[in-house]
């Protein structure tokens, strides 16, 4: 497969796969606003782009040369290392076969050749389930932003996404029985960090490496790797500890995830990656299919605490364990 720049006669192809105005808006938002549309329509809108060089209409080819996906480039920053990717569109026969990934991985491998590409962002609409899933299991990660966009065929919110590469780049998966020795070594070193803050939170007793081995073969822990190593970990399932149920949770019904578990290798705290991991769980638990997240913070940790309530988590209730005081924590999802 390869990736090619946009010519006119490509115009005639991709118009040809935009099958409703519906679909206009949900691939263009109101840029081009013109349905139906003509042979010609897209090429008139990239020509002066084109000419100028703001922006870089791409598309890509299968292992024959038939034409698959499409997508645009442009530059939020002068020295072009800061890309956005837009129009992201595919072929309907080639849909729902992983066409739309390679496409994006075609794109990314594009710029980080051609301009030193060091960050990619791009906007899903949060209704697009399929493409939002796509975007993250390529590491690229909500960053809080999140706007209405209104156009004929009905009011849509859509969020936006940045992926990193390079030594700032994090990449999630599904952590596995190999993982847990990293993982582990790296949780113990923070609960070292946390007792000399005087955050008596984590000790020998929990999490342990049970914990996390009990998790993973539940296929409910995830890790976060940067440059190859462990830089954070957290698990996802509907467990509640019996004191949840005396919370008054704003969410009432089972659609719903908790977080436990998540802990930032010492090695990489201080660089965001608390915030940035918080907000690919909000994009995957809405994945999921539910519209709520719980967790539960120890009173003496200002840290996560800290961190919790600017990402707009709200207190519940209170829980006492054999650590102390815990808040019981909701965040619900407004997609």
């Amino acid at each position: 497969m390869r990736i090619r720049e946009f010519l006119q006669s490509d115009s005639a192809v991709v118009s040809s796969w935009v099958l409703s105005k519906e679909e206009l808006y949900r691939w263009s938002a109101d840029i081009i606003g013109v349905w139906p549309l003509e042979i010609d329509t897209l090429y008139r809108h990239y020509e002066k782009g084109m000419a100028e060089k703001s922006i870089v209409p791409l598309i890509a080819l299968d292992d024959e040369e038939k034409i698959f996906g499409h997508c645009f480039l442009r530059f939020p920053s002068e020295d072009r290392t800061f890309v956005r990717i837009g129009f992201v569109i595919v072929d309907p026969e080639f849909r729902s076969k992983g066409y739309g990934r390679k496409l994006i991985q075609l794109a990314e491998e594009y710029a980080k050749e051609k301009f030193k590409a060091k960050k990619f962002s791009l906007g899903v609409y949060t209704n697009n389930l399929k493409a939002m899933n796509c975007y993250l299991s390529m590491n690229f990660i909500p960053d809080g932003r999140i706007s209405d966009f209104e156009c004929p065929c009905g009011k849509w919110k859509v969020m936006e996404m940045i992926k990193e590469v390079g030594d700032s780049g994090i990449l999630y998966r599904k952590a596995t029985a190999c993982d847990i020795d990293e993982i582990q070594a790296f949780v113990d070193k923070a609960k070292t960090v946390m007792d000399r803050q005087g955050i008596p939170q984590w000790d020998e007793i929990y999490p342990t490496g049970d914990d996390f081995a009990f998790d993973a073969e539940k296929n409910e822990l995830y890790v976060g790797m940067v440059e190859g190593k462990a830089a954070v970990c957290f698990t996802l399932n509907k467990n509640q500890d019996e004191e949840y149920l005396k919370a008054e949770w704003e969410n009432s019904g089972d659609d719903f995830i908790v977080i436990h578990r998540l802990c930032v290798n010492p090695e990489f705290q201080g660089k965001g990656i608390g915030i940035k991991t918080c907000r690919f769980i909000e994009g995957l638990v809405w994945c999921m299919g539910n519209s709520s997240i719980k967790l539960d913070a120890f009173t003496q940790n200002p840290i996560s605490l800290a961190m919790y309530e600017k990402l707009d988590y709200r207190t519940r209730g209170y829980a006492d364990w054999r650590k102390g005081r815990f808040k019981l924590m909701e965040k619900v999802l407004d997609f």
